[in-house]
């Protein structure tokens, strides 16, 4: 990440560490505020997502507003259309009351769906331009996108799955009670360890790695069963059993072959824990990560 650099930066200046002349010192500030510049910029490609959507979520208030705030739109939409100009006009005044309301509940709203945009669009429907009308409506819809693009897959990620940092699980092997991700990790070491023990020779020592790891994969489908009330298609299945047993099969060898063993350890990894990372480490992440 690019603010390391700064606070670097911001340390040697206050300190004076190596600035033996004033070039030095106005070199050093002039990178401070080159990085400060950047990180701006940075930040302001990071997304549209604040607090105040958080506050909206957690409230309930979100969805039903989005929805009151669309519902017009549309109707302007399908007004222009079909012609009916006094329709378009009735749905349009409801559309800006919506998203001057919007913008008191949110107040970074009017970055995207500002006034004027929204009285750019009514100047056409009073002017009965369907041409310049379709160009307003299509300028809103892309800026409510631009919006969606940054902020709508966060909101998502951290309100529809439960807190990923709230699971506790008991470890098969040690008895002792693990976060999620811990419990992932101790899962993946138990693996690893195994495969590298067989790699060096150690059969014995990488059978017993690998008993450990099945333990502690069998364990996880219930944790799983924390969140999922359904049937899992993947991950606990009887394929994915299927592949540890294959794996188990190697082992059995004095002498695993090596590129046999990591072979069915790929193929495992990439059908039966890529699945369920690519849906879930996104959300873990992102709740992890906070703003």
């Amino acid at each position: 990440m690019r603010w390391f650099p700064w606070v670097v930066v911001s340390v040697l200046l206050l300190v004076g560490v190596g600035c033996s002349s004033n070039q030095q010192v106005a070199d050093l500030t002039r990178q401070v505020e080159e990085l400060k510049a950047e990180n701006e910029v940075l930040k302001s490609k990071g997304g549209s997502y604040t607090p105040g959507i958080d506050s909206l979520v957690k409230q309930g208030a979100l969805k039903p507003a989005m929805i009151e705030t669309v519902l017009p739109y549309v109707g302007v939409i399908a007004s222009v259309s079909a012609g009916d100009w006094e329709g378009a006009q009735g749905a349009f005044q409801q559309f800006k009351q919506q998203t001057s309301k919007m913008n008191g509940m949110m107040g970074e709203w009017s970055e995207h769906v500002s006034p004027e945009l929204v009285d750019s669009l009514g100047a056409t429907l009073s002017e009965r331009d369907k041409e310049a009308a379709e160009e307003g409506i299509k300028a809103i819809r892309e800026a409510c996108h631009g919006c969606h693009q940054t902020a709508m897959v966060e909101a998502q990620q951290r309100h529809h799955w439960p807190e990923f940092e709230a699971i506790l699980s008991e470890d098969p092997i040690n008895q002792d009670e693990l976060s999620f991700a811990e419990t992932m990790w101790r899962m993946e070491l138990s693996l690893v360890s195994s495969l590298g023990l067989a790699m060096q020779g150690n059969a014995e020592g990488a059978r017993q790695g690998f008993k450990e790891f099945e333990t502690r994969f069998d364990a996880m489908s219930q944790t799983c069963s924390i969140c999922h009330t359904t049937e899992r298609m993947y991950y606990v299945d009887k394929e994915s059993r299927t592949r540890l047993s294959a794996i188990a099969k190697l082992l059995e060898s004095p002498n695993p072959a090596p590129d046999a063993l990591m072979g069915t350890v790929t193929g495992m990894a990439e059908t039966t824990c890529d699945p369920c990372h690519r849906v879930h480490l996104p959300a873990a992440y992102t709740q992890q990560r906070g703003l």
